[in-house]
């Protein structure tokens, strides 16, 4: 369960930091237009095919006969079988936490591409801004996503 915490600690800090530079671009009047959309566009695909991938890879072997019972008792009563099934959460939790990052990459590589694709119709338009925006809903939904899974978690 460790493992999992600090996965979704660092899952918010680093969405934090990502945040924080968004922010300041978007209070620049004119931020800087560095972005070249069809890198953008690139990796946005590139990123969704290898999330296709990992989310395949999650649904053949992330799943077990046992995840399909419901309900699991933490209430030990001190025999063997109670442990298994504190194990059996730790290992939910670790599936769920790796299913974040996951899921947090797939919005980003989305968001990417729409980007991108935006950027090259539009080259009136500030990419830098235009990024900024698209940070601001990836980094929405990756901490609403990290704050239900830390309320999991504890």
């Amino acid at each position: 369960l460790v493992t999992s915490g600090l996965s979704i600690l660092v899952l918010a800090a680093i969405t934090a930091w990502g945040l924080s530079g968004a922010v300041q671009d978007l209070r620049r009047r004119h931020p800087p237009d560095r972005v070249n959309a069809e890198i953008v566009l690139i990796l946005g695909i590139f990123g969704l095919v290898f999330d296709a991938a990992t989310l395949l890879a999650f649904r053949a072997w992330g799943h077990t006969e046992e995840d399909d019972e419901t309900g699991i008792e933490l209430v030990g009563t001190g025999e063997e079988h109670d442990f298994e099934d504190i194990e059996r959460t730790a290992d939910e939790m670790n599936m769920c936490s790796a299913f974040s990052h996951v899921a947090a990459d797939t919005i980003r590589s989305v968001t990417s591409v729409s980007l991108g694709l935006l950027i090259m119709l539009r080259p009136d338009l500030n990419g830098a801004k235009w990024d900024a925006y698209a940070t601001l809903i990836v980094t929405a939904t990756v901490l609403l996503g990290s704050v239900h899974l830390a309320v999991d978690w504890c």
